[in-house]
């Protein structure tokens, strides 16, 4: 709903949103993460699919709808947990990997302009390749996947080399560009010249 224009303006769609922000804020757990679930008492998950790391987008929208500082400090103290708990041994991917939990990084870091975050991303990618987490980490179902395997860690590396500050999460975000350049896809290709244009 906070993509929603004329929602975010309409006052009683508004406060259900900003309800709903609260409550969700207030589920956070004593160690700083998210249950999965409702009721769920375990809060060990530090996915982009469970827990703090998805609260990193929610909350850096909602700053960025509402400019409301309290969205902003839980989108940092989910960004925290992220930190804490995020280097993970299911593998390097999006949805339940390290380069997920990067984007996490790197979408605070474009919420604040603070090179720390930046700096905490790189080191994800960094220890994602690792020896030790590697030969720890399980290989995931679709090892050659976006969301579970190296398609989306190679997102996740290409925007933090190219354009950190405008990296997006794939598939998720609509600013995602998987890490080409704006424009460069538009008349084909770097050095191609599109169907019709002047010789």
């Amino acid at each position: 709903m906070l993509h929603v224009d004329w929602a975010v303006k309409d006052p009683k769609w508004r406060s259900r949103m900003l309800d709903t922000l609260d409550r969700l804020g207030e589920a956070r757990s004593r160690n700083g993460n998210w249950p999965s679930t409702c009721g769920e008492q375990g809060d060990h998950l530090v996915h982009f699919c469970h827990g703090a790391p998805g609260m990193v987008w929610l909350y850096c929208k909602a700053f960025s709808v509402f400019g409301d500082q309290r969205f902003l400090d839980y989108a940092t103290a989910a960004a925290q947990t992220v930190w804490q708990y995020g280097i993970l041994r299911k593998g390097p991917g999006l949805c339940h990997g390290v380069a997920g939990n990067g984007y996490a990084l790197l979408e605070m870091f474009r919420a604040t302009g603070d090179s720390l975050w930046l700096a905490r991303a790189k080191h994800f990618a960094s220890r994602m390749l690792a020896k030790d987490v590697v030969d720890a980490s399980r290989t995931p179902d679709s090892q050659w996947s976006l969301f579970e395997g190296l398609a989306g860690t190679l997102c996740f590396l290409l925007d933090l080399r190219s354009s950190p500050s405008a990296a997006a999460l794939p598939l998720f975000d609509p600013r995602a560009s998987f890490g080409v350049p704006a424009g460069a896809l538009a008349d084909g290709g770097p050095g191609r010249k599109r169907r019709g244009a002047a010789e």
